[in-house]
């Protein structure tokens, strides 16, 4: 399935930290702006070895995708299945991997927002709503760069003007400064939103793994996360192919799901 090919290149590009960039070069990639080396992230020690991307997020509507995978897989039947699970399984530590990331490093006070750090992380690019943070970034000095995205319009007013643009390439070498180092970056990049959108995926894509991750018996797939459970659930969450609900005291399913809708974790 071409679908998961897709899922599996992005997440073979997962950095240590369980970020999954939102651009993955191909091999010889030099027809985009920016590319690889502007984006500085050869010498950030979280990206994996050998594997050209850039250094931001988008937001994590990749479980979504999944559960489309998992649902047309089972309604085809045989090979179908039997790779949708396959996938499904492999792939279960990285984005149990990119949701704590999330939920963690991009959530650092604990106010159950998700943090950006560039416009385009949000997935309005250049969306008027981000006029005002914008507002306050003040470059310093950029080298000069040759743009690819206004050769595509007919009009190029249509695009951000140049100065816009060096606005966001300073951002990228403001993260590229410290090597995308999580927490050096919250202290240097000029552009740190709290955003409802980007929030609100997280929670629905939580939302998703929680409730509909494989069936009504299985132990939500992302408890661990939202409500610190002990590890035993998280090893029965691993067998998501073939679920072992772990029992409370009384014998039931243990279903810790709580705090989840509406919010992407619970806070204690």
């Amino acid at each position: 399935m071409l679908a998961i090919t897709e899922l599996r290149t992005l997440l073979s590009a997962q950095w240590s930290t369980g970020m999954i960039p939102h651009i993955v070069f191909s091999e010889n990639s030099t027809d985009y702006f920016p590319g690889f080396d502007r984006w500085g992230t050869g010498s950030a020690k979280a990206r994996p070895s050998g594997i050209e991307s850039s250094g931001i997020c988008q937001p994590p509507v990749h479980s979504i995708a999944l559960r489309h995978i998992l649902d047309r897989g089972r309604e085809n039947g045989g090979a179908d299945r039997e790779a949708a699970e396959s996938f499904l399984d492999e792939s279960f530590d990285g984005w149990l991997a990119w949701h704590r990331w999330l939920a963690t490093v991009r959530d650092p006070d604990a106010t159950g927002l998700i943090e950006i750090h560039h416009g385009w992380e949000s997935g309005f690019d250049n969306s008027p709503r981000w006029d005002g943070p914008y507002a306050r970034v003040q470059p310093g000095t950029v080298p000069a760069f040759t743009r690819r995205d206004t050769l595509r319009v007919a009009d190029s007013s249509e695009r951000p003007d140049d100065s816009e643009y060096t606005k966001y390439l300073w951002l990228v070498q403001q993260m590229a400064s410290v090597g995308y180092d999580d927490g050096d970056v919250r202290s240097v990049v000029g552009f740190r939103v709290r955003d409802v959108f980007f929030s609100a995926i997280m929670a629905a894509s939580s939302d998703v793994l929680a409730n509909e991750w494989i069936s009504t018996d299985t132990v939500s797939g992302f408890a661990p996360l939202v409500s610190g459970g002990e590890e035993s659930l998280l090893a029965a969450q691993r067998t998501a192919g073939k679920p072992e609900p772990v029992l409370d005291s009384r014998g039931l399913p243990r279903m810790d799901r709580a705090g989840l809708v509406g919010a992407h974790r619970l806070r204690k």
